[in-house]
């Protein structure tokens, strides 16, 4: 243990860094300047918090919890937040990267185990940003707007488990390795995003894996109208040999 006391005049904690104590390094850490007071939360009557660094006011979910915290949340927002790890990483990239492969040379076979169990414990959630990740990288590579509210869980909930065109109950199962199910639900836009239809509430339903393939970037209407002049007038009487595996899908 050091004998050194904090620089601060009238602070005689003693020193954890940069010759402060643990409180005002952390007001360092916070706010640049170790003797600043963090900015006074500012919490208005229709629940929402005003961010301490931009001055937005948006609703509670929009800040970070925290226990610690008033009311369990971080007085800057997700946004803010997350810029200011992001630019304090790429100052201490190089120490975080040395620390985290000595901690997992240290305790390789704990973390492993660890990781492994929280990788089944999570597997739903996971993939449920997986799919997130995959339709917010689609929208941008076709230029359209995206709603990260807009997901299968969200859709189910509002929507339900039958599939938008040919009623089928879904199947929202997680399968092992790359299996192909017909049932399978999926997001479907009906104006595909690859003719500028947006990831939104208006544009997305749920859809079976072989709806979805079969439509693949037809607007319902005009996927009705093929049927039409085939003689079909139900997606349904598809259902069974439609969309083979890896379509592509709207």
């Amino acid at each position: 243990m050091t004998d050194r006391t904090c620089s601060i005049e009238g602070c005689t904690s003693p020193v954890r860094a940069r010759g402060w104590c643990s409180k005002h390094y952390q007001r360092w850490k916070a706010n640049g300047d170790p003797v600043a007071l963090a900015p006074r939360v500012k919490d208005w009557p229709d629940g929402t918090r005003e961010c301490t660094e931009c001055a937005r006011r948006l609703p509670l979910t929009g800040f970070d919890l925290d226990a610690s915290a008033t009311l369990g949340r971080r007085a800057k927002c997700k946004t803010c937040r997350s810029a200011q790890m992001k630019a304090w990483y790429r100052v201490n990239r190089e120490r975080q990267v040395d620390r985290q492969r000595a901690r997992y040379r240290t305790n390789h076979a704990v973390i492993l185990e660890r990781d492994r169990a929280r990788y089944f414990r999570d597997r739903e959630k996971r993939l449920e940003a997986v799919y997130a990740s995959v339709d917010r990288r689609r929208a941008e590579q076709w230029g359209v707007a995206y709603d990260p509210e807009v997901t299968r869980s969200a859709l189910r909930e509002r929507l339900g488990d039958l599939c938008a065109y040919c009623g089928a109950l879904m199947d929202f199962e997680i399968l092992d390795g790359h299996v192909y199910s017909p049932t399978k639900a999926t997001i479907d836009h009906q104006l595909p995003l690859a003719r500028g239809g947006p990831h939104s509430w208006d544009n997305c339903v749920l859809a079976c894996w072989a709806c979805n393939g079969e439509k693949r970037l037809k607007t319902p209407d005009e996927w009705m109208r093929e049927f039409d002049a085939e003689g079909d007038h139900d997606p349904a009487d598809l259902h069974p040999a439609a969309g083979a595996a890896g379509a592509e899908v709207a």
